[in-house]
């Protein structure tokens, strides 16, 4: 039987490091043994083309490229490349006498006996199947030795007057330059495909696949794009010209280029390519949600939310709160929550921890310890001697309510600005979207999500962008640190939408909601951590919107009209522009009316509109003028059929522009000034559509939490009392 077992590797420090694994195989039967030496790649290879022949192969080790040249990654590869190569050689329907494919000798140099009785001689073999061992020759020296020197590199790969790798950062490329190396590629390691070799090329250069774009680029987006060019005649269904194997390839190039620009300073890492350097079909988090650790998550989405407005400041504010600590004995509280009729507040009072072997539960102290571990791992630190008693305040319920949804947490003025309604109690709730960031790299990500499809972009519900609710008058969003504190100041120098997804209407329904919110965030909390592909922002915001009853509600209103659009628009195109078209016969209207009064600005955008383009928002002043002048032209237009929901669309624009100039960031940016105080968008006379009228929470008052152990004990002590 055989024996394939990597014995060793070696660290060939070039100009371009790569990784060579001794191969020991011994044959019993035989008593044969002798030893290869392969790469990493070449290793893969042959786990593909297997596949072709035999069903339910073991899983073939990933590669992590980020580190991957750090001798504890090397070693851990190897560990799992002799559990592949121990799995695989137990097949009885492989490495059997008389079974094991011609190919798979040869790629190991059997020597002549045991090819003789090993070899399939039955087995026809596949052209693939050629061109591997072919490839295997080509890069093996006469001394047995994988020659990946940097002439025999250049000579490989060098297609013309000078090495490009060597020459020009691959963040610089041009897109012809990508276009040429990929060709390159495709003659070195493809056996020059025609149709990559004509067609293909075509693509990328159509898509403007520059090397700024290039590096972010994953193997699924080169089988996506491949499936552009290739249509399957007797099925009509769509196949990729380029194949698993040879998108791995030009994947693994783009990383050995980058790893070793890094190391000779070729190409330094700026502001423009601050992204891990992980592939997204090799990322440890991504394929093991369930393994992940209790460590700040690096996925795509985190990784581009490095600037998002000093989160970690804001987060240890409204974790640790402004309320005064409190004198009250905890027997007094005890007492009186069973006493009172729920209607008497106690906020103001800090609540002390309870004690966790006695007063919580086995639930809550399993949601405890999952989240002391968040806790543990903020990157600004909760004081120590208050670490406890935030924690149990993150995951029970009542405890949750009456620190971070307590009306006596919100500054005096706005509860009285609030007030003011002639209404009963009301909520309003609204989604947020936000840019991830402002920097070309997260307009390119956001671009080729929509260009090649990413399943994790494509199945998401507002494409690759942030998203958050504002629920009356606190922001609840969830972000890298997995976890949910309800934000006062709700601000962002990135929001590009913000829409009204409901109104809660009356007190018992108020209640209701806050309620669920409390169970919905300490679950949360207790129960969850930040994964890209399972439990991001979005889907954060989705099952809280369900939790409460009303998703299906909000997705149904927006379904078909101009809001539901343009959050398509988000999810396929990438784009997040405050755009609009504005009717002919409107524009001409005040162009005729009130060509004397209007900005130059304004009057810009009509000109534009009247050339049949849509317009951009750039500036919020120029908003609130376009909304304004429409309603001194036409007062009722609005008020007509899916007017309604052009103007929804112009006030989620105006939103966003307030969350933006109540951010620290753009406060002085003449861009997100409004034209005038009150602002037009606000019927009620306010200057922030976010902030004024948001909420009147009436008698909404939280009970002082109690233990539920206790509870129960003081509950069985009246029934027995009585």
């Amino acid at each position: 039987m055989f024996d394939i077992t990597i014995v060793s590797h070696t660290l060939v420090t070039a100009s371009t490091p790569y990784v060579l694994y001794c191969i020991s195989i011994q044959v019993d039967d035989l008593n044969a043994q002798w030893s290869v030496e392969r790469r990493y790649s070449q290793l893969r290879d042959l786990h593909t083309e297997l596949a072709n022949y035999f069903q339910n192969l073991p899983d073939f080790p990933p590669k992590y490229w980020k580190g991957n040249l750090k001798e504890q990654k090397i070693s851990e590869r190897q560990t799992l490349l002799n559990q592949y190569f121990k799995t695989l050689t137990r097949r009885d329907d492989i490495f059997k006498a008389g079974l094991v494919p011609l190919f798979v000798l040869q790629f190991f140099s059997a020597p002549a006996p045991v090819k003789e009785l090993y070899v399939n001689p039955s087995l026809t073999l596949r052209k693939s199947s050629e061109k591997l061992i072919q490839t295997l020759n080509d890069d093996v020296s006469p001394s047995g030795m994988s020659d990946n020197s940097p002439s025999a590199s250049s000579k490989r790969r060098s297609g013309s007057s000078y090495d490009i790798e060597a020459e020009k950062p691959i963040n610089e490329w041009t897109v012809d330059e990508v276009a040429s190396w990929i060709l390159q590629l495709n003659q070195v390691y493809n056996n020059n495909n025609n149709m990559i070799q004509s067609k293909f090329t075509e693509v990328l250069k159509s898509e403007s696949i520059d090397g700024s774009v290039l590096i972010y680029l994953t193997t699924r987006d080169m089988i996506k794009m491949g499936t552009r060019i290739s249509v399957s005649a007797s099925t009509g269904q769509l196949n990729s010209v380029v194949s698993d194997a040879f998108a791995s390839i030009i994947i693994e190039n783009i990383l050995r280029v980058k790893e070793a620009q890094k190391e000779s300073g070729l190409y330094k890492i700026g502001n423009r390519d601050d992204m891990g350097d992980t592939d997204d079909d090799f990322d440890e988090q991504s394929e093991h949600p369930e393994s992940s650790t209790f460590m700040t998550t690096t996925t795509t989405t985190t990784a581009m939310n490095t600037d998002y407005d000093d989160d970690d400041d804001d987060l240890k504010q409204d974790l640790i709160g402004t309320v005064v600590p409190s004198a009250t004995s905890r027997s007094d509280n005890h007492m009186h929550s069973i006493s009172s009729s729920g209607q008497s507040s106690f906020s103001g009072r800090i609540c002390p921890e309870f004690n966790l072997d006695t007063e919580l539960t086995k639930e809550e102290q399993e949601s405890y310890n999952y989240c002391m571990k968040k806790i543990m791992n903020l990157k600004d630190p909760v004081p120590e001697s208050i670490r406890r008693r935030l924690c149990q305040d993150l995951v029970i319920p009542q405890r949750f309510k009456f620190k971070y949804l307590n009306p006596n947490s919100i500054p005096q003025e706005v509860l009285m600005m609030n007030s003011r309604r002639k209404e009963g109690p009301y909520l309003k709730i609204k989604l947020i979207i936000t840019e991830l960031g402002e920097g070309f790299t997260h307009r390119t990500i956001r671009r080729l999500g929509s260009l090649v499809g990413h399943n994790e972009i494509k199945s998401s519900e507002f494409g690759l962008f942030h998203s958050s609710l504002i629920i009356g008058p606190v922001q609840l969003e969830w972000t890298d640190n997995s976890i949910v504190v309800p934000r006062k100041e709700k601000s962002s120098s990135k929001a590009v939408f913000a829409v009204d997804v409901c109104k809660i209407r009356g007190q018992e329904n108020l209640n209701d909601i806050y309620d669920k919110l409390a169970h919905f965030c300490t679950f949360w909390n207790g129960h969850r951590l930040y994964v890209q592909k399972d439990t991001n922002c979005q889907h954060f915001v989705v099952e809280l919107l369900k939790a409460i009853g009303v998703y299906n509600q909000f997705k149904k209103n927006i379904e078909s009209t101009i809001l539901g659009k343009y959050l398509n628009k988000l999810k396929e195109f990438g784009t997040c522009e405050m755009s609009y078209i504005i009717p002919e016969h409107l524009a001409q209207r005040i162009l005729k009316e009130c060509k004397d009064e209007i900005s130059s600005s304004l009057k810009q955008l009509l000109q534009t509109s009247l050339k049949g383009k849509e317009i951009v928002f750039n500036s919020h002043s120029v908003l609130d003028e376009y909304y304004e002048t429409v309603l001194k032209v036409e007062p009722t237009y609005f008020d007509l059929g899916d007017h309604k929901k052009e103007e929804e669309l112009l006030k989620a624009y105006d939103r966003a522009f307030w969350l933006r100039r109540q951010s620290s960031k753009l406060s002085n940016d003449p861009r997100v000034k409004p034209l005038r105080d009150p602002c037009p968008f606000d019927t009620n006379g306010g200057a922030n559509t976010v902030k004024e009228g948001a909420f009147y929470l009436g008698d909404y008052a939280p009970e002082y939490p109690v233990p539920s152990t206790v509870l129960n004990q003081l509950k069985q002590q009246q029934r027995r009392n009585k």
